[in-house]
C-alpha cells in the first residue's frame, strides 16, 4: 500500500462525501450528512497533503539539478583550464 496521499483518491473521497452530504440533507439523515462532511474535509486534507509533496518534491529536485549544474561547472571549468 503507498502511503503518500493521491490526488485520484483525494478527489473521490470529496466527490462521495459531497454526495453523503447531499442526499443527507435531502432525507433528513443528520448521520449521513455529518459522514458526507467528514469524508469531504478527508479528501480536501489529503489533496492538500499531496500538493505539499508535490512541491516538495519539485523544490528539492530542482535544487538538486542546480547543484549539480554548480558542481558540473566547477569539474567541467577546472578541467577545461587544466587542458588549455
Amino acid at each position: 500500500m503507498n502511503s503518500s496521499p493521491s490526488k485520484t483518491e483525494a478527489r473521490k473521497d470529496q466527490y462521495v462525501g459531497d454526495a453523503k452530504q447531499t442526499v443527507g440533507s435531502a432525507v433528513g439523515n443528520d448521520n449521513l450528512q455529518t459522514s458526507g462532511q467528514a469524508q469531504n474535509n478527508n479528501g480536501l486534507i489529503q489533496e492538500t497533503t499531496a500538493n505539499a509533496a508535490n512541491l516538495v518534491t519539485g523544490v528539492v529536485n530542482g535544487a538538486t539539478g542546480t547543484v549539480q549544474g554548480v558542481l558540473g561547472g566547477l569539474l567541467g571549468g577546472n578541467d577545461n583550464n587544466n587542458n588549455k
